[in-house]
């Protein structure tokens, strides 16, 4: 783990220095992030990336944090059972499931390699062209396919695609800001993005093909999502992994223009990267 500036003093994402200044998750608090930023974002940029990080922690990944644990701010709040459609033949039917026997199913998508390093343009909205699904249940499916009999189980996962994109790309921003200090996103790419003003977040968002970034020496059982950074072509660019123990699947993030007198990218090991666990 590198070490955390004491207090930032700034926002990471406006970069204004005045009012109230409240510290930012990393990772976020409900995946159990344990990387704080203190005094790293306004108020206004607060509520912006808060409304994107709800949209997808309760909507899209709700039941597989219920089912793995994970920190909530409303833990008394949570739900205890989640719904779930079985097809016994007889049509669609809705049944609510307790979360210790809910599959708990998390719907990961898989982008386009972002556009700028394709071709140094920027594109609209972002390309999908795959998912991953990986069962987060308490139950052992063998178990659970013998007690919710079916010809056919349906569960549903709702947020956009662009919500989850803009997701990684705060946790990338965030990473760069502890690791390298604020001048090293000062001009960051991805941050109109992420607070929702502009419409190009898969110019800077995607996913990468045949590569992993490496968990050990650390158990890959506690190892619960990773970051790591390079040098691309002029560029800082992050890559995250989240779920890193069960979900192949990583993020490449092209964070901002390389500054003057940015650290030597075979420094920065990113076959070694720090962990959230």
């Amino acid at each position: 783990m590198f070490d955390l500036p004491p207090t930032l003093n700034q926002c990471i994402y406006c970069g204004t220095t005045d009012g109230p200044l409240s510290d930012e998750h990393i990772i976020p608090y409900g995946l159990n992030g344990t990387w704080k930023l203190a005094k790293a974002s306004c108020r206004d940029c607060a509520d912006r990336t808060s409304r994107v990080e709800r949209e997808i922690l309760r909507n899209g990944l709700g039941a597989p944090r219920a089912a793995l644990g994970m920190r909530s701010y409303r833990k008394k709040r949570r739900p205890t059972s989640f719904p779930l459609i079985i097809d016994r033949g007889f049509g669609d039917e809705s049944v609510s499931v307790p979360v210790e026997e809910h599959p708990a199913v998390a719907v990961l998508p898989r982008y386009a390699s972002p556009s700028w390093l394709e071709s140094h343009r920027r594109s609209t909205g972002i390309e999908v062209v795959g998912a991953s699904t990986v069962y987060f249940g308490r139950l052992p499916l063998s178990d659970f396919v013998k007690k919710f009999k079916g010809t056919r189980l349906t569960g549903t996962v709702t947020y956009e695609p662009t919500a989850f994109a803009r997701l990684v790309a705060k946790i990338a921003l965030g990473y760069c800001a502890g690791r390298f200090g604020f001048d090293a996103v000062r001009n960051a790419y991805v941050t109109p993005a992420i607070l929702g003003i502009s419409d190009d977040v898969g110019t800077w968002v995607g996913s990468t093909e045949g590569y992993r970034l490496a968990l050990s020496p650390q158990p890959a059982d506690r190892v619960t999502h990773a970051v790591g950074t390079d040098v691309l072509d002029g560029d800082i660019v992050a890559y995250v992994r989240l779920f890193a123990w069960a979900v192949p699947d990583e993020y490449i993030v092209v964070v901002a223009p390389v500054p003057n007198g940015h650290n030597d990218p075979h420094e920065q090991r990113r076959d070694q990267p720090p962990r959230s666990t």
